[in-house]
């Protein structure tokens, strides 16, 4: 953890001041004090931790049943209207969960915020806490404790509310709050420089009050340094007026051109995903209709979608001579050579089947046929036949049957 730089801003026109602590919560010198340029010098590459004034902020208990400060703040200024004596359209709330249940919010108007922050902004420093320095005291649960700072005081209750206001004020509403009873508590923790504890002792004692003196020795910064180290800081800078990274703010002013950018990919993949499965569906509609004409190309062959190819393949190499037992296209060539021999003799019909070639035939007489037989029968490794001859007048019709491979 970084050294933070406790930041008492001050009330105009008095000078600031500010404590250095390191990592582990030790002091660093003594406090300074000086214009806020000066304190910006020393705040650079540290933490950043500014008090203000706590005149200028309510601190209230409320009981709002919801686990969210989100929440918190959004009902705060319906519940605390009547308590508050601003306008709460002019107020930031602020809340922190109290340690006995229920919630403590504050209440500053939007235009103190500003100022405060652009009063630090001027001076070049950026605060990750801005704290109400009355919230800074730490609260002790069976006695009410007040800080003397010069001519002001900081009160702190049991319940974690409290009040700040000059000096000559807050005795008297001290008074009031003890003579009434409203605190059954009637012990009172002072922290003063030991010049100011006489004149405001006497004031509360008599009221029966038990008080218990501590002396301030270098003011009343490093005992609210030690009250923010010693609890959870109540930080100002919520809802509007949160502190935004870099990431954030770039986020805030690109989120609807992402948002969009998102709803454009998206549309986009769901466009692709319906014409994926458009073409899937057609694809496997025409793998159907291409099985079909195969199987009627090819009857008699058991064709599944995707290995229609391989079939055509098949079948092509048998035509082309892959076949042992004859194949048509060698059977047809040797048939045509025959057949230009023999000019007188017509095809009258073919059929292909296991590798052998079967031919009608139709001549003028049988010795035409058995000259067509002879000149195909001249090929090496042909094996020719001539049956079926049947003379019907001037018509002699036969068959002959060719297989084998020719050379």
């Amino acid at each position: 953890m970084a050294e933070t730089l406790y930041l008492l801003l001050p009330r105009d026109p008095d000078v600031a001041r500010w404590l250095l602590v390191d990592a582990l919560g030790n002091r660093i010198g003594n406090v300074q004090q000086g214009s806020l340029e000066d304190a910006a010098l020393q705040a650079k590459g540290r933490r950043l931790t500014a008090l203000v004034p706590g005149e200028y902020v309510s601190l209230v208990r409320a009981d709002i049943p919801s686990k969210s400060t989100q929440k918190v703040r959004q009902a705060a200024p319906f519940m605390l209207e009547d308590r508050l004596a601003e306008d709460v359209e002019s107020l930031h709330f602020a809340a922190a969960p109290h340690v006995d249940g229920g919630y403590l919010v504050s209440a500053a108007s939007r235009e103190h915020m500003r100022h405060w922050l652009d009063r630090l902004a001027d001076a070049g420093m950026q605060p990750v806490q801005l704290v109400p320095d009355l919230s800074a005291l730490a609260p002790e649960t069976e006695a009410t404790v007040v800080a003397l700072d010069a001519d002001r005081a900081l009160v702190r209750f049991p319940d974690g509310t409290g009040f700040a206001a000059e000096t000559e004020l807050a005795l008297p509403l001290l008074k009031r709050r003890f003579t009434d009873n409203i605190f059954p508590l009637k012990r009172l923790v002072l922290h003063a420089a030991e010049s100011a504890t006489g004149d405001f002792t006497a004031a509360l004692r008599e009221t029966g009050v038990e008080i218990l003196g501590h002396t301030l020795s270098d003011g009343v910064l490093p005992l609210l340094t030690a009250g923010l180290r010693a609890q959870r800081p109540f930080n100002l800078l919520q809802g509007d007026f949160q502190l935004r990274s870099n990431f954030q703010e770039h986020w805030r002013v690109w989120r609807m051109a992402a948002i969009l950018l998102g709803a454009c990919l998206l549309l986009g993949l769901a466009q692709q995903a319906t014409s994926y499965v458009r073409l899937k569906r057609q694809a496997t509609a025409l793998d159907i209709q291409v099985s079909q004409l195969v199987s009627q190309a090819l009857p008699g062959s058991n064709i599944s979608p995707g290995t229609e190819q391989a079939r055509m393949q098949q079948v092509l190499a048998q035509l082309q001579g892959g076949s042992s037992a004859g194949s048509l296209l060698p059977l047809l060539d040797a048939l045509g050579g025959g057949m230009a021999a023999n000019p007188t003799v017509q095809i009258i019909g073919l059929n292909y089947q296991g590798g052998s070639l079967q031919v009608q035939l139709q001549a003028s007489d049988v010795g035409s046929l058995d000259a067509l037989k002879a000149a195909i029968a001249k090929q090496n490794g042909l094996s020719v036949s001539l049956d079926s001859v049947n003379a019907s007048g001037s018509q002699v019709t036969g068959r002959i049957l060719l297989s084998g491979n020719p050379a």
